[in-house]
């Protein structure tokens, strides 16, 4: 009898920057046994995740939307941690913004990692691999230390 073939994870990238998705699909390719999907915004991510098994998603903060009013990676990751199909998916922030008030809420919706641009892209498949690992069990018991913690002050208050 054959041995089942494992499938290999799925990691979905949305990012509005073509650039940056082709060199991380390039660079993951490399570096991880996995398929690798790319969406170069949140509305077009939400649709890959409605119809694909995910294993973990990467998401940018700041996107563009198809109109004025748009849709960042904060709302994607509501969305998608909002839905109970959806929200043990889970999500690693890559931006370029690193103040602490946006890496906490980027906690807050339901991240597992925040990582700020650029990222040599070993410490990215780290991350990617213990988002994957972490447990339902684990992500709740964080989100509630980082509920019970005091949250960091922008520099505006």
């Amino acid at each position: 009898m054959a041995e089942p073939v494992a499938t290999p994870h799925t990691v979905l990238i949305v990012d509005d920057s073509p650039e940056l998705r082709e060199l991380l699909i390039a660079g993951l390719g490399q570096l991880m046994h996995m398929r690798i999907l790319a969406a170069e915004s949140a509305i077009a991510g939400l649709e890959i995740v409605e119809r694909e098994s995910l294993s973990c998603i990467v998401v940018d903060i700041m996107m563009p939307g198809p109109t004025k009013d748009g849709m960042d990676g904060f709302k994607f990751v509501q969305i998608v941690k909002g839905d109970p199909q959806t929200e043990a998916i889970p999500i690693v922030f890559l931006t370029a913004r690193e103040e602490d008030v946006s890496r906490f809420i980027g906690l807050a919706v339901g991240g597992d990692n925040y990582l700020v641009k650029p990222v040599s892209m070993r410490i990215l498949v780290g991350a990617i691999e213990k988002a994957i690992a972490t447990s339902p069990t684990e992500r709740r018991l964080r989100l509630q230390r980082l509920a019970e913690s005091e949250p960091p002050r922008s520099p505006h208050d």
